[in-house]
């Protein structure tokens, strides 16, 4: 997320604005914190991109259930913000955890077209 920028995203389309936080090194624990001066801008529109530097320690499951978890945070925080999930990528130095990557993508997949409840 480092090199996508805002600035260029918004001038693609003038009637809105983009933003993009980048926190290199942040796990999920603290995205909860990180994550809250962002919503309380009230934003019309929120990607989040979060789990990549958690794979190594936690089950795909817990990855999941701590995306959600900040999914509802943000929904029970701001109503007005739809909130998108963005699929974890593999990295060229993490090729040995893609099977767990694609694990989580598929709960989180399943969960966002409602097939399977978070656990």
């Amino acid at each position: 997320m480092k090199d996508v920028i805002g600035q260029r995203m918004s001038a693609k389309d003038p009637d809105h604005h983009s933003v993009v936080k980048s926190i290199a090194g942040a796990n999920l624990e603290d995205m909860e914190d990180y994550i809250k001066p962002q919503v309380r801008r009230t934003p019309g529109k929120l990607i989040i991109y979060v789990g990549t530097n958690n794979v190594k320690k936690l089950s795909p499951q817990a990855i999941a259930n701590s995306t959600m978890n900040l999914v509802t945070q943000v929904r029970d925080n701001s109503l007005e913000t739809n909130v998108g999930i963005s699929a974890l990528l593999v990295r060229s130095y993490y090729t040995s955890l893609a099977p767990k990557i694609t694990q989580v993508n598929a709960i989180l997949k399943d969960f966002c077209f409602g097939t399977k409840p978070v656990e």
